[in-house]
């Protein structure tokens, strides 16, 4: 079979067990090489035609997937394995129209939440600014402008009912012409006209939650001016939601007046003990709190419809 070194051939598929039928090609390769070789009488031709059909065998075998082809050189072992995927997907080009619609999606969705976001300020803004009518109390034909915040109707006025022991502050007609009258506890509970009532606590705080929470309350209620500045503060608020909050002060039983132009108070129905009742209220630096105020103390009162 001619000089030089030996060379070993040996196929093993995965598993090695099984030897896999070769493709027709390979046989011919095969046959062809060998029949080159019997009829070859040059050692080193011989040679040569061995190493070419070890490598037409290696080619043959991997590029069908059929296992590791293993062999050795002059004693020394080589082997070429071929991974074994067992079947390949086609993968289709991005093509410019697969992208334009990935770009044009998000553009889309984008857009639309961009909508949302309006419309929802609009909604509320609309829902907000519906006036349910202008109320009139039959008991002495006073007029006053209501607004719907949420679900709830609200009067966008102090009340200024000329109640018994109620009182303008700083005994001033011209103050309950813009702040309305104050009252006490016991006289607020029965002061709103027909189909309206002293708010509770909890009647108060859905309103907050409405526009916002108490952290905002006091700048969204307060009206546009007004409100006294304070250490060179505008204590005016927004006013967003027609709500019209003023500073009307308020009244000891003593008689003497306080924080007219600073602070706003409004009674709740809403009773701390048997000696006081809770008031909302707020100051030139927009707080919404709720105190629990001696019920012979005189504030403002806010109607909410029944």
């Amino acid at each position: 079979m001619g000089s030089g070194k030996n060379i070993n051939l040996s196929v093993f598929p995965t598993p090695y067990s099984q030897f896999p039928t070769p493709k027709p090609v390979n046989q011919l390769f095969t046959i062809f090489i060998l029949m080159a070789h019997f009829h070859t009488k040059s050692p080193k031709k011989s040679s040569f035609m061995k190493v070419l059909a070890i490598v037409l065998i290696f080619v043959g075998y991997s590029a069908a997937g059929q296992g590791d082809l293993r062999f050795s050189f002059g004693g020394k072992p080589f082997e070429a394995k071929k991974s074994s995927a067992p079947e390949r997907k086609e993968v289709k080009p991005k093509t410019k129209e697969t992208k334009a619609k990935k770009e044009v999606k998000p553009k889309k969705e984008i857009k639309a939440k961009e909508a949302v976001r309006k419309e929802e300020p609009k909604a509320k803004e609309e829902e907000s600014a519906q006036k349910a009518f202008a109320q009139s109390d039959q008991r002495d034909g006073k007029t006053y402008k209501t607004v719907k915040i949420g679900s709830q109707t609200w009067m966008a006025e102090n009340l200024n009912y000329n109640a018994s022991d109620s009182k303008c502050y700083g005994n001033d007609e011209n103050n309950c012409q813009k702040y309305g009258r104050l009252y006490d506890w016991n006289t607020a509970m029965k002061a709103c006209p027909s189909g309206w009532h002293l708010p509770t606590q909890v009647e108060w705080e859905l309103m907050t939650a409405y526009i916002g929470g108490e952290n905002t309350e006091g700048k969204k209620l307060k009206a546009t001016s007004g409100w006294n500045d304070y250490q060179g503060k505008s204590g005016n608020g927004t006013d967003e939601f027609d709500f019209s909050a003023l500073p009307g002060g308020g009244s000891y039983s003593n008689g003497s007046f306080i924080s007219a132009g600073y602070f706003g108070y409004w009674w709740s129905a809403s009773e701390g003990n048997s000696n006081g009742a809770y008031i909302r209220y707020m100051n030139y630096n927009y707080e919404a709190i709720w105190r629990n105020i001696n019920k012979s103390y005189l504030f403002s009162v806010r109607c909410v419809q029944d």
